[in-house]
């Protein structure tokens, strides 16, 4: 037997032993199970085998697998209530009870979620003529995911003669599955441990930590069965991607294929749906509209990163009671059911902003007087212009070339009018002027709901007359009680007694306002490679559609067909199942069943293989901010696919019948996006207009809050106690092992780092400096939690006493100990990039000591 001396041997029975298997997982990355198949099972199971027909598999899943010298069949996975008793289905169901035993003390820890079917191995099955494969498109998406996800394996070897299975740890560095074919044994080779095996004995690992080959004579058999992780987070995961180099090799096959398909000047449908869609991320060499920076007020946020986290991960409400400071509410509210026909309201709620009469008068260099008269949606649109064009790395002075579409209430919601003039139609030009601007400019009055996607539209349609940005913006304010008593009359889209938007909901009865201003600025946008992209934009502008019936007597909404046409123009060069996310308008139950099968046709009516629909409403958490509504759900979007999150949907509680109806094509369910860069939809209608836009959001590499580094390092790595075949000592020691040589000191406990940075799946090894010091780096994208880990153990954990524990405000540090609460230190800045750390425990006291240095 070739292993360490201080490795285990696991002979006890499954039950028993899977706590001590879960362990050894956690600290080396794999574990042994002597004869745990009968010899009984397994000479049934050596003549079974030889009936089954084997095939080679490509020579970059083979070296993912057990080595290229292997056929393999794929046998199916048994479910518990299964009363087939063949031997290789016997064999299969022993190792999903053995995953799924082990698993239960590991979810934790690597995130378990679903086992796939058992293959069987043969060493140069007889009969085969040793011909591979070809690796087709589907093979190659499917056994990429596989690769990327696979967090545990288990193999049980079945003989007839022994074998020796070589385990080692991936290298940072480590050459391609091509480079390693070409090299053969002309570079050195990683130092592994052997493991020698005897028919009936199973070995149990974490493969995307461990790289393995087994040896063994001509006609061996072996299965295995692979465990696969949860898929995460689009923050986390991105094409090209993955320590494995397995999954590094199919991934670059699958990029030099896309590359291929690219060429080609039509794309045939044979090509799998996936392919089709990364093939148009991937190489859309056109011209784009970018979303350069983003600026504005919300309420009840200071900025508008603070907005957007908010409303998208916590679900907020921002509706209020109409404060007495606006006006007096109780005048014009009834709310008893005959309250129309007495021209009152029955609602009473709003989202409000704060701070209104703010300004900062001596950034723009106007007098108090001129302040004063101007009104306050100038103010806040000389603001959110101000910001944006700030971020975008613009002085704030200055003549530049620059449009300027301004979406403004109509006639009905203008309530600020000083001098007797036209005031909704100039803001456009007056800010111009304010900002120094030499380029067109617009104001949007008529189009209500409309009217931010139309001027971001007409933004993007002026870029074309070589114009170096333009700024769309919206507005939108609830100063008196006019717009109240104007929705009495109008029943198509009245307000909600409630006081709340209860978006998809039963119980929808309309909606509430919202309070808004916002600032988009647009620039022209090449698509580079995201590693040559300085400063990347926060997403781009895809596409875009207005149709215009007229206007309206009221905000009663346009039909279904409207909206079918305007979408298909908005996707004319996109298939429309490439849209993961729509935004929808719905102003009540009526408004909301018809979006919702136009949306449902145009998008999922004739593609299958796309997956559901992910629908969201911001109307739900910040009301309906009518002109400032789509600028608004353009930087909720934009925001949720870089945090790689879906929009959650406050006081959903039974799905509405159209919802419902839709079928699985449609999803209202909140949760993780588990691709980096997705299409998503935002339809917005209003004054006899529909505009649908189309988006593409970058997440991964391209998004600006780039995520931290994957190291998923084991706790200790044994190393060879003996040498296999002239191999040289293990180049992995066990962490501190040359420190407690010097000192001649015994072996102790090891600890690691486990934090949010990948979903708190995998740890960090920390360094050993005396025998009571341990020392531990972080490199962070941003803000990150953490916590200490004594031997990869979740049950003995150092935290501090509170939850978001920051380093320099007191706490008390506790542990080793279970932490139900998962209370953890918060470390980095959020939005900061390339934060490096040095993490050090001591226990030269009472207490434990948790420090921090910044490196950076």
């Amino acid at each position: 037997m070739y292993r360490d001396a201080g490795s285990e041997l696991l002979q006890e029975n499954l039950l028993g032993a899977a706590s001590d298997a879960a362990t050894s997982l956690r600290v080396k990355g794999y574990c042994v199970l002597q004869k745990w198949v009968s010899a009984c099972l397994v000479e049934q199971a050596q003549a079974v085998a030889s009936r089954e027909d084997f095939w080679f598999p490509t020579q970059i899943v083979a070296h993912g697998l057990l080595g290229t010298d292997f056929g393999l069949v794929e046998l199916p996975v048994l479910q518990e209530s299964s009363t087939q008793v063949a031997t290789l289905s016997q064999l299969s169901k022993q190792l999903y009870d053995l995953n799924d035993t082990i698993t239960q003390h590991m979810v934790t820890a690597c995130g378990f979620c679903q086992q796939i079917s058992a293959i069987l191995f043969r060493q140069g099955a007889p009969g085969m003529s040793g011909e591979v494969s070809d690796l087709s498109e589907v093979d190659a998406s499917r056994w990429l995911d596989i690769f990327r996800r696979h967090r545990l394996l288990s193999m049980v070897y079945l003989g007839p003669e022994p074998g020796i299975l070589d385990l080692w740890m991936f290298e940072e560095s480590e050459p391609s599955v091509e480079e390693a074919v070409d090299l053969q044994l002309a570079a050195p080779r990683p130092q592994r441990i052997g493991i020698e095996l005897s028919p009936g004995d199973a070995v149990v690992l974490r493969p995307e930590l461990l790289a393995r080959k087994l040896r063994a004579p001509v006609g061996s058999l072996a299965m295995i069965s692979l465990v696969l992780g949860r898929k995460t987070s689009a923050r986390r995961v991105w094409p090209g991607q993955g320590r494995a180099p397995a999954a590094k090799a199919l991934d670059e096959w699958i990029r030099h294929r896309l590359l291929q398909l690219s060429q080609e000047d039509r794309i045939d449908h044979e090509v799998p749906f996936a392919w089709r869609k990364d093939l148009q991320r991937s190489f859309d060499d056109g011209t784009m509209v970018a979303v350069r920076s983003a600026a504005g007020r919300f309420p009840r946020a200071d900025t508008v990163d603070d907005w957007c986290r908010t409303s998208i991960t916590a679900a907020a409400d921002y509706a209020t009671e109409v404060p007495f400071r606006r006006w007096d509410h109780s005048e014009v509210y009834d709310p008893d059911d005959s309250s129309l026909k007495q021209v009152k309201s029955a609602c009473r709620h709003a989202a409000f902003l704060d701070g209104l009469e703010l300004f900062p008068s001596h950034a723009f260099k106007m007098p108090e007087q001129d302040v004063r008269r101007c009104d306050p949606y100038q103010r806040l649109c000389a603001e959110a212009a101000s910001s944006a064009l700030h971020s975008g790395s613009l002085k704030r002075h200055g003549q530049r070339s620059g449009g300027l579409f301004v979406g403004c209430p109509s006639p009905a919601d203008w309530e600020h009018d000083s001098d007797g003039s036209d005031g909704q139609a100039l803001v456009a030009g007056r800010l111009s002027v304010t900002l120094g601007l030499r380029g067109p400019s617009e104001s949007l009055v008529h189009l209500e709901g409309a009217a931010g996607l139309a001027a971001a539209s007409l933004a993007a349609t002026a870029l074309e007359a070589k114009l170096d940005f333009a700024l769309a913006l919206g507005v939108h304010l609830s100063l008196s009680p006019r717009f109240w008593l104007c929705c009495c009359r109008a029943k198509a889209a009245s307000l909600s007694r409630r006081g709340r938007s209860l978006a998809f909901d039963t119980s929808c009865d309309g909606f509430v306002r919202g309070e808004a201003c916002c600032a988009l600025m647009l620039c022209r946008f090449h698509l580079p490679e995201p590693s040559q992209m300085e400063s990347p934009p926060a997403g781009c502008i895809t596409g875009s559609a207005m149709a215009a019936s007229g206007c309206s007597a009221s905000l009663a909404p346009q039909g279904a067909a409207e909206i079918r046409r305007t979408v298909a123009e908005a996707l004319s060069d996109l298939e429309h199942g490439f849209v993961d996310i729509a935004e929808v308008d719905g102003l009540g139950p009526s408004a909301e069943t018809m979006e919702l099968a136009a949306l449902q046709a145009s998008h999922r009516g004739h593609c299958a293989d796309a997956s559901p629909l992910q629908l969201s409403s911001l109307k739900a958490s910040c009301g309906h901010q009518v002109q400032c509504a789509g600028l608004a759900c353009v930087m909720q979007i934009l925001a949720a696919i870089r945090l790689g999150t879906a929009t959650a949907q406050p006081h959903l509680r039974q799905l509405s019948p159209s919802a419902t109806m839709a079928g699985p094509s449609l999803s209202v369910e909140c949760g993780q996006l588990t691709e980096p860069n997705l299409y998503a939809g935002i339809l917005g209608r209003g004054g006899g207009t529909t505009v649908y836009t189309v988006l593409w959001g970058f997440g991964g590499p391209m998004a600006k809050d780039g995520p931290a580094h994957l190291k998923p390092d084991l706790v200790s790595w044994p190393g060879p106690a003996t040498e296999v075949e002239g191999q040289v000592s293990s180049a992995y020691p066990r962490l501190g092992e040359q420190a407690e040589q010097a000192r001649g000191s015994p072996a102790g406990p090891e600890y690691c780092l486990i934090g949010s940075w990948d979903n708190w799946t995998r740890c960090r090894a920390m360094a050993r400096e005396d025998a009571d010091c341990w020392r531990g780096q972080l490199h962070l994208g941003g803000e990150e939690s953490f916590q200490i880990l004594k031997d990869g153990d979740p049950e003995q954990a150092i935290f501090p006493n509170c939850r978001n524990a920051r380093f320099g405000r007191f706490h008390v540090v506790q542990g080793p100990a279970p932490n139900p609460h998962r209370l953890a230190w918060l470390v980095g800045e959020d939005g900061g990039s390339g934060s490096d750390f040095e993490v050090s425990l001591s226990f030269k006291g009472r207490r434990p000591r948790v420090t921090l240095r910044s490196l950076s």
